[in-house]
């Protein structure tokens, strides 16, 4: 079998996108489908130090509020995108949000900011030293 590496590959999926009978996951309809959303930081280096989800709980059409206390099997640290012993893992879970967007904007999060690397060359610096000698 010759691989398709630079060879032009006929696709089978065109017409039926192109022609508007393609199915996309959103199309998608179940009974009892919820819906999630995460809440994500809006900081580019930082602690959460406290989730509060109560006001969010209480909204209607809200199933549930997940947080990695919900979650412990979620828990382990995201992979780093490059696999090298320079870079340090990153080790901030992330939090599962609830059914729609505005229900997610009701949980409220404290988080402690920390200083962001903003460089290939502070990065690079940074990796080489031991962690916590910032």
């Amino acid at each position: 079998m010759t691989a398709p590496i630079g060879l032009s590959v006929k696709r089978r999926e065109d017409r039926r996108l192109l022609t508007g009978r393609g199915r996309y996951v959103d199309d998608v309809r179940l009974s009892h489908l919820c819906h999630a959303a995460i809440v994500r930081s809006p900081h580019a280096h930082a602690r959460i130090v406290d989730v509060d989800a109560r006001r969010a709980t209480v909204l209607p059409g809200v199933v549930a509020v997940l947080t990695i206390a919900d979650l412990p099997e979620c828990a382990a640290a995201v992979p780093p995108l490059v696999a090298s012993p320079r870079f340090r893992r990153y080790v901030q879970p992330a939090i599962a949000g609830p059914k729609v967007r505005h229900a997610a904007d009701a949980v409220d999060v404290r988080y402690a900011v920390l200083p962001a690397v903003a460089s290939l060359w502070e990065a690079l610096r940074s990796a080489q030293r031991p962690p916590g000698s910032r």
